[in-house]
């Protein structure tokens, strides 16, 4: 086996360390990614210049140099959309909590209105309207919201 073929093996090796490095939360684990990165990017540059200079070209070389150049810009594409997706559903998830949280409060502001509405309409026989689940609801006294509400 040639040198040219060993830095393609080699590149081949670094390609899932420099995805697990990325991945997994220690001190300083961009930076070593970034360095293996740019390490396994220059040895296909050097296998290529080496093999072609020195006529050490092979079939082995010729069939694995583009598939570790695929797998490791694959690799690389890969954890980028990862983090891509990771961003957006930390944003996403944020924004929908905050949603469901003034919906919530909404929902809750909407039910005070309505007993406040309804007690209102009760004390001189007077007819009121009642906001109940954000739908309207005519109403005389409170007796006959509750049991238009509970079916009664």
């Amino acid at each position: 086996m040639n040198t040219p073929n060993k830095l393609t093996l080699a590149r081949m090796i670094a390609t899932p360390i420099f995805m697990a490095t990325m991945l997994i939360n220690f001190p300083c684990h961009y930076l070593i990614s970034l360095i293996l990165f740019i390490g396994a990017s220059l040895t296909d540059m050097i296998d290529g210049k080496m093999a072609r200079k020195y006529n050490l070209v092979t079939d082995f070389g010729k069939f694995l140099d583009p598939l570790a150049d695929k797998f490791l810009v694959l690799g690389a594409l890969l954890l980028a959309f990862l983090c891509l997706l990771a961003l957006l559903l930390g944003v996403l998830g944020g924004l929908l909590g905050l949603l469901l949280v003034h919906l919530l409060h909404l929902l809750r502001r909407l039910d005070l209105n309505a007993h406040h509405d309804a007690g209102r309409a009760g004390r001189n026989g007077e007819r009121g309207i009642a906001h109940v689940g954000g739908l309207l609801a005519e109403d005389r006294p409170q007796k006959t919201l509750f049991r238009r509400k509970f079916g009664l």
